[in-house]
């Protein structure tokens, strides 16, 4: 169970910890072309050797304000 302001649409998997695979859930912006960080999770997984890598992405750490204004 986590929390997140948005929810993530992938996990992107980043280092080991403690045995353990740490992901970063993200969101994405696709206006930037960005990923957003929501969440970091620390997880077990066997399918690392079989995902393939992708060798440049965008990360943002934290998405921008979006500034909204009532209409009268």
């Amino acid at each position: 169970m986590f929390e997140a302001v948005r929810p993530p649409t992938c996990l992107l998997l980043c280092a080991v910890e403690g045995g353990m695979q740490r992901a970063i859930g993200c969101s994405y912006d696709f206006t930037m072309q960005t990923f957003y960080r929501e969440t970091v999770l620390r997880m077990n997984t066997t399918v690392l050797d079989k995902m393939s890598r992708v060798p440049r992405f965008r990360i943002g750490i934290r998405k921008p304000e979006v500034v909204v204004r009532r209409m009268p």
